[in-house]
């Protein structure tokens, strides 16, 4: 689980501990440089900790009448706003590219 937290959380985290790890470099404040990477990797495990914590109830959502409610409607709901903002782009293009 690990390694493929830290795979796929490497790209995001990266320049966040750098710039933490820059800061504690040059500052050269190593009280305050524990403190700067402890809040880090609190903020860093916070997500992964609530996924794991709220676990059970997503599982009671995803049996419930409202989520099956709601699995039938949103894609289709959508699906006409993804198609009402393409055809909107669309016309935006037509009357630039017609009147300018």
């Amino acid at each position: 689980l690990g390694v493929l937290t830290g795979t796929l959380s490497a790209p995001c985290a990266t320049p966040a501990l750098a710039a933490v790890l820059t800061i504690v470099a040059l500052q050269k404040k190593v009280l305050w440089g524990g403190v700067l990477l402890f809040a880090y990797a609190l903020g860093h495990v916070l997500l992964l900790f609530l996924a794991g914590a709220s676990s059970g109830w997503a599982s009671k959502y995803a049996q419930s009448h409202f989520s099956k409610v709601m699995g039938r409607w949103l894609p289709k709901a959508m699906g006409v706003l993804l198609t009402a903002c393409a055809l909107w782009v669309l016309s935006l293009a037509c009357k630039a590219r017609f009147t300018g």
